[in-house]
């Protein structure tokens, strides 16, 4: 009969014991070596029953019992001899070595596998440590860094949405903090930025100097030239005069102005440019110096043609 034609529900043990008067009852080596199995095909219980039964009382049969029934069942015998004599060897060895090689690979397969995670969060800790440690290193916390973010951060308008209106979210707050002046028809940055260094040049003109400041003559000039503009009623007083002054005396004078007296001969247009330009007039050409885009160190002389 082959291990085909057996159904494991149909297949129980019946063990004999054959207990010689002179063994003690408690002793399972001495009932282990008079144990003999026999197969025996019937519907009476389980193997998990009777097992469940006496593995109590007999654990040493217990275990012989679940041997018989693995080398019955995985074995193609044609023939089985009913009486299983102590002495045969039973394959429990090697099932327990093959049971011990499979646990210890899959022990050694979980640890690969935990090294592997435990190096791949690693990396990404330690990216991520770098990653910050560089943006720490590049991060600009000088008190004008920190008052051009300040700036940005309050132009930007967080009750818009950016994905609906960008400009708005960008720029709704400047817009609502600056609004445009009556003298100008426009108003950006730039123009801040200009009204704003205006204020402060006139701050220092009016501002109490240290007497070493006085003492430049750059600063002394600014100082008067800032004091006879503001001062409205001495420019009353004075009327045309002083501007008329100067243009006969540094400019040698104007047609429009000098009507018939006007000598042709004595004017020079070399010295009149020359002198426009002392006051910081371009006639012509527009002079003046710029840093060289490529080299912020060095300058370079630009000459253009003046705008109309």
């Amino acid at each position: 009969m082959r291990k085909d034609d057996y159904s494991q529900e149909d297949i129980t043990l019946e063990f004999a014991l054959t207990i010689q008067d002179d063994s003690s009852e408690n002793d399972e080596d001495e009932i282990e070596r008079y144990v003999k199995a026999k197969l025996v095909i019937s519907n009476e219980e389980s193997v998990l029953q009777w097992r469940k039964k006496w593995s109590i009382n007999y654990p040493t049969l217990d275990v012989l019992a679940g041997s018989l029934l693995m080398a019955r069942i995985q074995e193609d015998y044609r023939t089985l001899n009913p009486l299983f004599p102590c002495s045969d060897p039973i394959p429990v060895v090697s099932t327990l070595k093959k049971n011990v090689f499979i646990l210890f690979g899959v022990l050694i397969g979980l640890l690969l596998l935990s090294t592997i995670v435990l190096a791949i969060l690693f990396s990404i800790e330690k990216s991520k440590t770098i990653s910050i440690k560089a943006v720490e290193d590049n991060l600009c916390v000088t008190p004008f860094c920190i008052k051009a973010a300040n700036y940005l951060l309050e132009s930007i308008d967080e009750g818009v949405q950016p994905c609906e209106d960008f400009f708005q979210f960008a720029c709704g707050t400047w817009l609502k903090n600056n609004r445009i002046p009556d003298d100008t028809g426009a108003q950006d940055t730039f123009n801040v930025l200009r009204t704003q260094l205006d204020n402060n040049v006139v701050d220092i003109l009016t501002s109490e100097l240290p007497k070493d400041s006085i003492k430049i003559k750059a600063i002394a000039n600014a100082r008067l030239l800032y004091n006879a503009c503001v001062n409205e009623s001495a420019i009353e007083t004075a009327g045309v005069d002083t501007i008329l002054s100067v243009l006969e005396n540094e400019l040698g004078g104007w047609p429009i102005v000098n009507g018939l007296s006007w000598d042709e001969k004595n004017f020079n247009l070399s010295n009149l440019l020359l002198k426009l330009r002392e006051y910081n007039n371009n006639i012509i050409f527009n002079c003046g110096t710029s840093t060289d885009d490529r080299n912020s160190s060095a300058y370079f002389i630009r000459v253009r043609k003046e705008k109309k």
